[in-house]
């Protein structure tokens, strides 16, 4: 899939992980949705737009969502970078790697070298995802959910 999305969440991993995103995509299809995990890769979608819940469950296609649930490990992964390979910015700080084949990611860090948002650009420069922060690493109480019913074959495909 190609998405085009705003995602904002947060990530708190302990006894009782979880993983909440809220999911603004205009590609592959217009929906709003939350996206929670807990304590296991199952995941709760809530469909804004429908006022709907969906369940799929581990190991299953989540279509364009694939990419989006990784921001945890996005997280993760731009949190272990040296300070040395910073650049300043009017916010605090930006690391930006790039690939020819692939396009370029960008982390922003505050001033206390939080990690805060992540974008993902096309080679021609286009962004197609960017993964807002909050609350990164802080506990939160466990948000309710509602396992509701499998996921329509085509809700990739339909509005």
């Amino acid at each position: 899939y190609q998405i085009i999305a705003d995602v904002e969440g947060w990530v708190t991993a302990d006894a009782e992980s979880q993983m909440f995103a809220r999911i603004d995509m205009t590609r592959p299809v217009e929906r709003s949705m939350e996206v929670l995990t807990h304590n296991s890769f199952d995941v709760y979608l809530n469909d804004l737009d429908q006022d709907k819940w969906y369940f799929i469950p581990e190991n299953s296609d989540t279509g364009p969502l694939e990419d989006i649930l990784q921001l945890y490990f996005w997280g993760l992964s731009f949190s272990v970078l040296p300070t040395s390979s910073f650049e300043q910015s009017a916010e605090g700080y930006v690391v930006t790697q790039a690939d020819p084949s692939f396009g370029t990611v960008t982390a922003s860090y505050d001033l206390a070298y939080t990690l805060r948002s992540v974008a993902f650009s096309d080679t021609e420069g286009k962004e197609w995802l960017r993964v807002s922060y909050f609350d990164l690493n802080k506990p939160h109480d466990i948000l309710p959910y509602q396992k509701g019913e499998g996921l329509p074959e085509d809700y990739w495909e339909s509005q």
